[in-house]
């Protein structure tokens, strides 16, 4: 697969740490984030309000610790999955 950078040479689907902490991802990095789910899918985690966004003008953003950390809060045991 081949990376689309910018003029700044990052892949255009992830935008520079302001805080030092967390990476901010466009859609595009999200998706690949959660294991290439389509653009639909991740619609509607966004609506249903699974995984945090943030819209700026007509383009979406998602941190990526906070969809790490969605993912670790949905975790289910070991137990769990084997008594359904």
């Amino acid at each position: 697969m081949k990376n689309s950078f910018d003029g700044n040479h990052l892949p255009i689907n992830e935008v520079k740490r302001t805080d030092g902490k967390s990476k901010w991802l466009r859609s595009k990095g999200a998706k690949q984030l959660l294991g290439d789910i389509s653009d639909s899918t991740l619609q509607t985690m966004r609506i249903r309000g699974d995984i945090p966004a943030y819209k700026l003008g007509s383009t979406w953003f998602y941190k990526e610790d906070e969809i790490l950390a969605a993912l670790e809060a949905g975790r289910t045991s070991r137990q769990e999955v084997n008594n359904g």
